[in-house]
């Protein structure tokens, strides 16, 4: 018999970029019931207000390294086309985030 142990503990999660496919991964990360999306960062000030209203304790940036100073996050999802992604991933590593 398998026995899941309730998560009581929320994973803080930073989002960059909430295009297309950044909308569905914030959904994702919160329909798991583990983890609360904490800031949302993208360049696109319209975008990242307008998915802000679904997680209203997110805060609202188009600075990563606003991100990356927070000392409360435990990820940051990196949800951006290739070139940027290629740009900013190397920064999260180097900050620890997701290297737990």
């Amino acid at each position: 018999m398998i026995f899941k142990v309730p998560r009581t503990i929320l994973i803080k999660v930073g989002q960059v970029g909430v295009g297309y496919w950044g909308v569905n991964v914030a959904r994702s990360f919160t329909n798991t019931g583990q983890a609360e999306i904490r800031w949302i960062c993208d360049s696109d000030e319209d975008s990242a207000n307008s998915i802000s209203l679904q997680y209203p304790n997110a805060l609202v940036t188009n600075n990563l390294q606003d991100l990356l100073s927070d000392p409360t996050l435990d990820a940051i999802a990196v949800i951006t086309p290739t070139i940027p992604h290629v740009i900013i991933q190397p920064n999260t590593v180097f900050n620890k985030k997701g290297q737990k």
